[in-house]
C-alpha cells in the first residue's frame, strides 16, 4: 500500500487521488484534468473534457455579436435623420445601446477566443503558465488535435 501511495498523487486540498496535470478548483471543490480556468459563464471549469466546447461557445458568441452589431447598424442608419416621433427616438436610443453592448461583448469574446487558441497551440494551460510549468513542445497540430479531436481534421 505504501508503494502505491508513493506512485499516486494526492490532492492537498480534497485529499483524493488525482491524475497528473490536474488542478484543484476551489469553486467546484474537485480536481480537474488540464484545468485552464473556472468560468462563471458556464458555471464550470474549462479543462480537458470541455475546452473544445468552450472555444466553440466563444466563437459562436462573437459571431452572434458581430451579426447583431451589423444588423443594428443598418437599422440605425435607415432611421437617420431622426424624426420627432417618440417611438422612433426610443428605438434609436435602444439601437445605440445595442451597438455599444454588442461591440464591447463581441470584442471581449474575440479576445478570450484568441487567448484560448494561443493557450491550446502552446499546450500549456493558464495555470501552467502562472506556475511556470515547462512542458515538452509537441507541436501545434498535436495540441490542436488533442483538444478538437481527429487526426488533424478537427472533427
Amino acid at each position: 500500500s505504501s508503494d502505491l501511495d508513493s506512485l499516486l498523487i494526492r490532492c492537498g486540498i480534497c485529499d483524493a487521488y488525482k491524475p497528473a496535470k490536474s488542478h484543484h478548483c476551489r469553486t467546484c471543490n474537485r480536481c480537474i484534468l488540464k484545468m485552464d480556468h473556472h468560468c462563471p459563464w458556464i458555471n464550470n471549469c474549462v479543462g480537458m473534457l470541455n475546452t473544445k466546447y468552450f472555444v466553440l461557445f466563444l466563437l459562436y458568441t462573437f459571431i452572434y455579436c458581430a451579426f447583431a452589431f451589423v444588423c443594428t447598424l443598418i437599422s440605425f442608419f435607415n432611421n437617420f435623420p431622426f424624426e420627432s416621433d417618440l417611438w422612433l427616438l426610443v428605438c434609436t436610443i435602444g439601437s445605440a445601446f445595442m451597438l455599444l453592448f454588442s461591440a464591447l461583448f463581441g470584442v471581449f469574446c474575440l479576445m478570450m477566443f484568441l487567448d484560448l487558441i494561443i493557450t491550446i497551440c502552446s499546450g500549456q494551460t493558464k495555470i501552467d503558465r502562472k506556475k511556470d510549468v515547462v512542458l515538452v513542445d509537441r507541436g501545434i497540430a498535436t495540441n490542436l488535435s488533442e483538444v478538437f479531436g481527429g487526426d488533424g481534421t478537427f472533427s
